[in-house]
């Protein structure tokens, strides 16, 4: 949905969005709005070309993933 792809800049001037639970995950000056409380596993974010690229969106340091907890 394109209303939710924005650039890095226009993100920085926003100052009502987080209190509704909304934020949003960048890649380069690229930025998509999410929903804080229904994370997804993966977050679709247009490269320069509009091309779709899928991201993980939860990370794990290496002592989690050594111990398989998940």
């Amino acid at each position: 949905n394109e209303s939710q792809i924005k650039n890095k800049s226009e993100v920085l001037e926003i100052e009502d969005e987080y209190s509704l639970g909304k934020s949003f995950i960048c890649k380069n000056v690229i930025c998509t709005k999410i929903d804080c409380k229904y994370m997804k596993l993966f977050v679709k974010i247009p490269d320069k070309s509009k091309n779709i690229k899928r991201y993980i969106t939860e990370s794990y340091n290496y002592d989690r993933i050594k111990s398989k907890i998940r």
